[in-house]
């Protein structure tokens, strides 16, 4: 808890749990904090707040003593990194009670005015011990997940826990305002409302002790827990939750007040009740989304099992373009592809969900406050940011009740609270329905591209030996892609086509680019023994950040128009096939709108009769007054035609990428 709002509110905690006495001790201040401080509060804060709701009470001898057994937990706790005090919690339980037992016995030994018994030191050192675990539990809880606390009962328990003490904590009254009785209703209608009835008549079984114990009217048990039966009946009922549990406690305070407890009707009692009523009525919907409590284990498994169809999903592809490789090379000795890189395409599939990035809680909050105004019921929301800097978020939800709910209506909702553009991933259900579904959402990446590609063949009767991929692989990575075979017709088509579909492959399962080409190069020797060969001319576009890798091997040239200046990327390097240890040449280029990407294969370029090739194709790019991907391949390939007739060298292939802005 880092955050300036966070501290104030655990500093006014600390000043409530100061105030909670119990005759002469107050069992509950070190434990919370201990455990506040190890879930990242300021300890100087906490201990001013603290002391100073005990001094609230005028108890200074209390606070002395309270004050002293801080210091010294501080002292302990103080040097240790909050990471190590995290892992080792029941330690520093054991200290909270430690010092605590320490103090109390010092008090017995050697101060005869304070009437401290053995039994009395037992049962605070006990407490001390059992309260710091709990309130940690409360407090990871609270920072983490608080819809958990319908699907586990040591999460419930332990908020449950806490809120008891704040409001054993608070005082009855201040200036004629029944601020206990006011907080114990008010949080009586929000669990209700928000947990249904198992929380609900929990709080109003603790609430009420509480607030009978400490104005000493046990008829608070009785009105507490039929406040949270009728209002979770009638809200189950009407549609309108906050209307129909607003209108059933009225009702149900009336006819009370009138039959059985007239406090419910005196000045003192309508303060507190008016309060509290006013107050739950105008809290804001981002802070009241409601958890359905059928959200237990059963359904939880349900939604677990999205994520499981997911890994799934990803295996499947995994080993699908691993059979499709294995179909291209059938007759080769082996794959040539290691176990440790296996290994890392399959570690990848994961690693994304373990970098979960905190949501701030409002924020998850309104999220799920406007899809169950859609009749959605969220189990959970995951924020993940990938290696590369991308957000990606997972959101597990079914519908309650009505119609179904569109992925894309998913989608613009998140958007409007994450103010992000976003897309749907392709692993993503398309629409939520009465079982728990996944729904894979990613940051609309600031770039995309259009392409174009143009070919003709040698012979116009024969096929193209020249093949070529323009598509979107995995995360915003965009793939330009041409490979030139040797020669022209069937044969060499089939051997480019290998090329292309086998890097597809290897890059949509996740492996590096530089391995995929090492392996796909080493095998084509190995296949063809040095005979034939493939040229391979790739780009890789990130849209996210504009960077693109570009690979060659026996390529033509590339050439990168931006304005009224063209950059041209030459290759020196050995075609595919050629030799098992060719080197692929890379080249790393940032990319901006409008920039212009032209890649040729080789019958373009020895198409041209001029002797100043690549001068004279860059005067075709520049000279096109136009950005229109199709208008500049279209050029350039007519162009050529006119140059060469029905007398090509060879197959010529033109593609195009414009780099573009979302």
């Amino acid at each position: 808890m880092k955050n300036r709002t966070e501290t104030v509110l655990l500093g006014f905690f600390a000043f409530i749990t100061g105030m909670a006495f119990t005759g002469s001790i107050n069992p509950f201040i070190i434990p919370f904090y201990v455990a506040a401080y190890i879930q990242g509060g300021n300890i100087i804060v906490l201990m001013i707040t603290g002391l100073l709701g005990m001094a609230v009470n005028f108890n200074f001898y209390a606070a002395v003593k309270y004050g002293v057994i801080m210091i010294a937990a501080g002292l302990i706790i103080g040097t240790k990194d909050k990471a190590l005090l995290v892992k080792q919690r029941v330690i520093w339980a054991l200290v909270s009670a430690g010092v605590i037992f320490a103090a109390d016995v010092v008090i017995k030994l050697f101060d005869a005015d304070m009437e401290i018994s053995w039994i009395e030191i037992g049962a605070e050192t006990l407490l001390a011990f059992s309260l710091t675990i709990i309130y940690y539990k409360a407090f990871r809880v609270i920072k983490n997940d608080f819809v958990k606390i319908v699907i586990d009962n040591e999460a419930a328990i332990s908020i449950l826990v806490l809120a008891s003490t704040l409001l054993y904590g608070l005082p009855t009254e201040i200036a004629g305002f029944r601020i206990a009785e006011t907080a114990g209703v008010y949080f009586l209608l929000y669990a209700v409302y928000r947990f249904g009835i198992g929380i609900g008549s929990t709080w109003a079984a603790c609430a009420g002790m509480i607030l009978g114990f400490k104005t000493e009217m046990g008829e608070y048990l009785v009105f507490m827990l039929a406040a949270a039966v009728v209002c979770t009946a009638v809200s189950g009922l009407i549609p309108y939750k906050k209307v129909a549990i607003s209108v059933s406690f009225v009702a149900l305070s009336v006819v009370m007040g009138m039959e059985y407890w007239e406090y419910i009707l005196g000045e003192s009692g309508l303060k507190a009740f008016v309060s509290a009523l006013i107050v739950f009525i105008l809290t804001p919907s981002s802070i009241m989304m409601y958890v359905d409590e059928r959200i237990r284990r059963g359904e939880v498994f349900e939604a677990s099992s999205e994520w499981g169809r997911l890994m799934i999903d990803r295996v499947k592809n995994f080993a699908g373009a691993f059979r499709r490789i294995e179909y291209t090379f059938a007759g080769n000795d082996g794959l040539g592809i290691s176990f440790r890189e296996i290994g890392d395409v399959l570690e990848g599939f994961t690693t994304e969900f373990e970098d979960a990035v905190p949501m701030k809680k409002t924020l998850e909050a309104d999220i799920i406050s406007d899809l169950s105004k859609k009749n959605a019921v969220v189990k959970s929301l995951l924020l993940t940011k990938d290696k590369e800097g991308k957000y990606q978020i997972y959101i597990t939800a079914k519908m309650a009740r009505g119609r179904l709910l569109t992925a894309n209506e998913i989608k613009e909702a998140v958007e409007l609270r994450l103010k992000m553009p976003l897309h749907i991933m392709p692993e993503s259900r398309n629409v939520v329905g009465k079982n728990f579904t996944l729904i894979a959402l990613e940051e609309e990446p600031p770039f995309y591209c259009r392409f174009a590609a143009k070919r003709v063949s040698k012979y116009e009767s024969s096929m193209s030996g020249d093949n070529f991929s323009l598509c979107e692989i995995n995360n915003g990575q965009l793939l330009m892609l041409l490979a030139d075979g040797m020669g022209s017709g069937e044969k060499a088509s089939a051997e480019s086509e290998k090329v292309i579909s086998t890097l597809e492959d290897l890059l949509e399962a996740g492996f590096d680019t530089e391995l995929s080409v090492k392996f796909v190069n080493s095998y084509i020797s190995r296949r063809n023994k040095g005979e034939i060969f493939t040229t391979l001319d790739m780009l890789l576009l990130d849209c996210y950040t504009g960077c693109g890798r570009l690979y060659k091997q026996g390529a033509a040239a590339t050439f990168i128009r931006r304005g009224d200046w063209i950059e041209v990327i030459k290759s020196t390097s050995l075609p595919v096939g050629i030799s098992e240890d060719a080197e692929c040449e890379k080249s790393v280029k940032k990319f901006y709108e409008n920039d212009i990407i032209v890649m040729v294969s080789d019958g373009v370029i020895e198409g041209i009769v001029f002797e100043n090739k690549e001068d004279y194709l860059k005067s075709i790019i520049m000279n096109v007054d136009s950005n229109d991907a199709e208008e500049i391949a279209e050029e350039i390939i007519t162009d050529i035609k006119n140059l060469n007739g029905k007398n090509l060298k060879d197959d010529a292939t033109v593609l195009v990428a414009v780099v573009m802005k979302n």
